[in-house]
């Protein structure tokens, strides 16, 4: 349940709500699909599973996923169809917004086109004068190539896709490692470190750390 989709799947959805059916469909259009009863079982989920996308309701609790799920895409079903409820949940931040009562063919080529659109723009990350592509496995700052270990590679790739902001601690080790236990913050202290000494070599420093919550990646100015 730690990976992403494989080769053999469209990708990972998190579904959430009791909708069984909906899930079977979606299954047999080739996504690998998780379920969770709700929000906080979402929540709970969601380091394990690490969706591709996410589908929700955006009542009473969706809002409140949307802005916990940092760099995961999220699609809201609703009964609520009016185009006042649905400019709310794009202004949120919703990568789309659909009747519940929408056609399965439409809900999958929705779902298709918001991850196409995702990975695109995660192959190629840019903050700064750091640069990182993820299908090339490659990183360079100022044009410098950097070489990374494959854990120190997923660490920025979660830094770069959420530039300039306060990462929790428990947010970066559940994304990244999968982990939930605040004692497991030594390992995450390391690797930061690990990559300051590669990153900064040649400039100012990108990660700061946020005293008694986490680090951010920030870009220097001036």
């Amino acid at each position: 349940m730690g990976n992403r989709s494989d080769t053999h799947t469209s990708g990972t959805l998190l579904l959430v709500g009791a909708e069984p059916a909906l899930a079977a469909e979606l299954t047999r259009s080739g996504f690998r699909v998780q379920c969770a009863v709700d929000v906080p079982a979402a929540l709970a989920l969601v380091g394990w599973v690490r969706p591709d996308l996410v589908l929700a309701d955006p009542h009473p609790q969706g809002i409140t996923l949307l802005k916990r799920l940092m760099g995961i895409p999220v699609i809201f079903l609703s009964d609520r169809a009016e185009p006042a409820d649905r400019i709310a949940g794009l202004a949120a931040g919703a990568a789309d917004y659909l009747p519940r009562s929408c056609e399965l063919a439409e809900l999958d080529a929705r779902i298709r086109a918001v991850l196409r659109r995702t990975r695109r723009i995660e192959r190629r990350l840019i903050v700064g004068d750091l640069e990182l592509d993820a299908e090339a496995h490659e990183v360079r700052r100022g044009g410098r190539p950097i070489s990374l270990s494959p854990t120190e590679f997923n660490l920025l790739r979660y830094f770069m896709t959420n530039p300039e902001q306060v990462l929790s601690r428990q947010q970066i080790l559940r994304q990244v490692w999968q982990l939930d236990a605040e004692g497991e913050a030594g390992v995450l202290e390391s690797y930061v470190s690990y990559l300051r000494r590669k990153l900064d070599g040649d400039g100012p420093r990108l990660l700061h750390t946020v005293r008694g919550i986490g680090y951010a990646l920030k870009v220097p100015v001036g």
